[in-house]
């Protein structure tokens, strides 16, 4: 069902600002998900404050509500006026694609060859869906 959320942000855009439209799909999630956690977590799992204490715990949520909030899905939303629901689903599920290379440039995760051809044929599958028939045009293929 993820994909069906850009048919909704799809008609929501032309109502309202990227990042309110955002941060609406985050602050529904984020309380649904601290009430889960309180009300399924095993007994110890309870015992840990829902609220952090400790400057150092804040810094890496700020850290990720910046990257994950304002960046992800802030350009989420500023980018699904400029395309249609079904790219835009798209776009937003390669994100896997996205980890990988990530992680092994910025963490050093290793790659394996068949990792590597498989990362290879997403960003190719991806790029012939989202890059205009110009680019393609241009290149010097003869298929």
């Amino acid at each position: 069902f993820g994909g069906t959320s850009m048919v909704a942000m799809k008609f929501e855009a032309i109502h309202t600002t990227p990042l309110f439209l955002g941060s609406m799909r985050l602050v529904p999630a984020g309380a649904a998900l601290l009430v889960w956690s309180k009300a399924f977590a095993s007994e110890e799992r309870r015992k840990i404050d829902v609220i952090p204490r400790k400057a150092e715990d804040w810094a890496k949520i700020v850290t990720f509500a910046f990257v994950d909030g304002t960046c992800f899905q802030g350009f989420l939303a500023e980018g699904i006026q400029r395309t249609g629901a079904g790219l835009g689903s798209i776009i937003i599920d390669s994100q896997p694609i996205s980890v990988a290379i990530m992680a092994a440039l910025f963490l050093g995760e290793k790659v394996s060859t068949k990792t590597a051809v498989g990362l290879a044929v997403g960003v190719l599958g991806l790029a012939t869906l989202e890059l205009p028939t110009s680019v393609w045009s241009e290149l010097p293929l003869h298929l």
